[in-house]
């Protein structure tokens, strides 16, 4: 049985062709680089939702990680040329990767100002308060 094959621009139908060629951009994309888009803060004193929790939480979980990760590159077997990537403070900043590895490890670490955990609903809370940030 042999397989059906798509034909896609850019890349070769040839049967005896073994690896697709793949599409590089000979030039450098035409264009400004898009502008990055600038949120007013809402107030969210009339709202139902407090986002600015989660915003802010975000911020001092993130502030917090970073101190952490930069005292561990002084003490860990690493280089002096090798820095750990740290993570943005300003959430819109971040690529969907940063911002996957992130979140999962914020849900998993943030603590209250006293360093007490949050209770899972309220974990819940400041992520909702983090996507309302993101979509509004």
């Amino acid at each position: 049985m042999k397989r059906q094959r798509i034909a896609v621009d850019g890349l070769e139908d040839d049967d005896d062709q073994t690896v697709p060629t793949p599409l590089i951009a000979e030039e450098p994309l035409r264009g400004p680089a898009p502008a990055p888009v600038a949120h007013a803060p809402i107030d969210d004193s009339q709202m139902r939702l407090k986002y600015t929790y989660g915003i802010n939480a975000w911020k001092q979980w993130v502030a917090a990680k970073n101190e952490e990760l930069e005292g561990s590159t002084g003490r860990s077997g690493t280089t002096a040329g090798q820095r750990p990537k740290l993570f943005k403070a300003e959430i819109l900043q971040c690529s969907a990767d940063e911002l996957s590895v992130a979140l999962s490890l914020f849900v998993r670490e943030v603590r209250k100002p006293t360093g007490q955990a949050y209770a899972a609903d309220s974990v819940y809370y400041l992520c909702l308060g983090k996507f309302f940030f993101c979509f509004q």
